[in-house]
């Protein structure tokens, strides 16, 4: 993953480097160019999947879901101030994500986190893990020993046919005419 996500990010460095477009309005060479331009590289190579193919749907025109407009990530102001928080404690700040986790207690005070999202719930230390799936295998060992049994009856036929059928070669009983004309006796 991390070799093609290297060969996609090499391919739009340079691209954007011999692009006749400018991406930064920043004087070239500064360090404000140089984020600039990292920053459209990384948002360009988050456009495409793992292995390297666009996440862009091709353009249809009777198809509204593959107009451009339609397929912009969508983002309600929640997820942005979320996202925000999160952002800002990982450079040190954390008194939005302390605004954050006082909301999400006073919802899960009001209506018991029945609307909140599992990761929301993590946030605020209510999240519970689902009860493994029981399965019976009462059943399925109970087939599984029936089919065995009736694999070893079918085995225990067969070699009865085969001796029966092999008394029946040896033990040629001629009678009549061919009795009469057989002359190894």
């Amino acid at each position: 993953m991390v070799k093609k996500n290297n060969n996609i990010k090499s391919m739009v460095r340079m691209a954007v480097e011999n692009s006749p477009v400018a991406v930064s309005k920043a004087k070239q060479g500064s360090k404000q160019h140089m984020l600039d331009i990292n920053k459209h590289i990384e948002e360009t190579v988050n456009k495409f999947e793992d292995d390297g193919r666009p996440l862009i749907k091709k353009f249809k025109n009777d198809d509204p879901s593959t107009y451009l407009s339609a397929q912009k990530p969508v983002m309600d102001t929640w997820d942005l101030l979320k996202k925000s928080a999160q952002m800002s404690a990982a450079k040190g700040d954390f008194s939005e994500i302390r605004d954050i986790k006082q909301t999400l207690r006073e919802q899960y005070q009001r209506n018991g986190g029945q609307w909140m999202s599992d990761d929301e719930k993590k946030l605020i230390n209510k999240y519970k893990s689902p009860e493994p799936i029981k399965i019976d295998m009462n059943g399925i060992t109970k087939g599984r020993m029936m089919l065995e049994q009736m694999r070893e009856e079918d085995k225990r036929l067969e070699e009865q046919k085969k001796k029966i059928f092999e008394k029946n070669i040896s033990h040629e009983n001629f009678s009549g005419l061919a009795y009469l004309l057989n002359n190894k006796g």
